[in-house]
C-alpha cells in the first residue's frame, strides 16, 4: 500500500513551488500578490473560486470509486473510502483546529504578534487547511491506485491549490509547508499503524 519513493512525486511539485517563492520573494511575498490582486482583480476572482472548489476534484475521484465498489460488489474501496474519512476527521478536523487555535498565528494581512486561543479567523494562519487537506486527498488516492502519473497529477494540483493560499495572502510559506508535512506525516502513520490492517481484509 505504501511506497515511499512514489510519495516523493507527489510532494515535490508544492516543495518547488514553495523554493521558488521564497526565493524570487522571501518568506512574505504578501506586498507583491497584494498589488497583483488589485492590478487583476479577474483573475484574482477565478483564483477565489479555484481555491475553494478545486479540492472536490478529489471527492469526485472517490465517488467514482464507490461506483466501482458498487458495480463490483467489492468492500474492499468501501473499506478505504471510510479509512481515508477517518483520517481526515483526525487530521483535518480535530488536529488541524487543535493546532490553528493553539498556535494563532495572524494572517499575512493581519501582521502583529501570535495570538494563541484568540478563537479568531484572523488568526487561523498555521498551519494551511486547504494543502493539509488537499495532501490527505491526494496522497490517499494516488496509493490506492499506484499510479505514478497519478501521483505527478495529483501533486501538481495540491502544488497549485497551495499558491492559490499564498496569492491570496491568506497564509505564509511555513504555514504551507507545515499543512503538507503533517498531511504526509499523519496520513502515513495511520495509515501504516491502524488502517493497514483493514486494507488486506
Amino acid at each position: 500500500m505504501l511506497n515511499y519513493k512514489k510519495d516523493i512525486l507527489l510532494l515535490s511539485p508544492t516543495l518547488v513551488m514553495l523554493l521558488a517563492v521564497t526565493l524570487i520573494w522571501g518568506e512574505e511575498p504578501k506586498t507583491f500578490f497584494t498589488s497583483l490582486r488589485n492590478e487583476h482583480p479577474e483573475l484574482t476572482l477565478y483564483i477565489t473560486w479555484f481555491t475553494q472548489y478545486a479540492r472536490y476534484i478529489f471527492y469526485a475521484l472517490f465517488v467514482y470509486m464507490a461506483f466501482t465498489a458498487w458495480r463490483d460488489k467489492s468492500w474492499k474501496p468501501v473499506i478505504y473510502i471510510v479509512s481515508v474519512f477517518l483520517i481526515q476527521v483526525i487530521m483535518s478536523v480535530l488536529l488541524l483546529h487543535a493546532l490553528k487555535i493553539s498556535l494563532g498565528r495572524p494572517r499575512p494581512l493581519v501582521g502583529g504578534p501570535w495570538q494563541p486561543f484568540a478563537m479568531i479567523e484572523d488568526y487561523y494562519s498555521m498551519p494551511s487547511g486547504h494543502t493539509m487537506e488537499s495532501a490527505i486527498l491526494g496522497l490517499t488516492q494516488a496509493r490506492y491506485w499506484k499510479s505514478a502519473l497519478l501521483y505527478l497529477a495529483w501533486g501538481v494540483l495540491v502544488s497549485l491549490i497551495a499558491f492559490s493560499r499564498i496569492y491570496l495572502s491568506m497564509h505564509h510559506v511555513s504555514d504551507i509547508l507545515a499543512g503538507l508535512l503533517l498531511a504526509y506525516a499523519g496520513t502515513t502513520l495511520l495509515q501504516r499503524f491502524v488502517f493497514a490492517r483493514f486494507y488486506n481484509k
